[in-house]
């Protein structure tokens, strides 16, 4: 990737703020959103819901039940470690 890594977590607030780019585990509590254009690798585990706020998102994962690297949506039943995030 050529973005700069200008990617960085923000607090998503309370109520959460819909203009982030946000991604939902089972393995935190609260939220992960992000803000900025650019990109970042991540290793987040069990994603289940990845929301693109104001932004256009792609989201790079790696599917735990077979270890096939997409950034497609993923089915039901499976899971995702988020491996990087790009905001443009």
């Amino acid at each position: 990737m050529t973005a700069t890594a200008a990617v960085n977590t923000v607090d998503c607030g309370t109520p959460v703020i819909q203009g982030y780019a946000r991604i939902e585990t089972d393995c935190l509590p609260e939220p992960v959103c992000l803000a900025h254009a650019g990109a970042m690798s991540m290793n987040l585990h069990l994603g289940t819901a990845f929301h693109s706020g104001d932004n256009k998102v792609t989201f790079f994962c790696t599917v735990r039940e077979n270890n096939t690297r997409t950034s497609l949506s993923l089915e039901f039943g499976f899971h995702a470690t988020v491996a990087s995030v790009v905001i443009w």
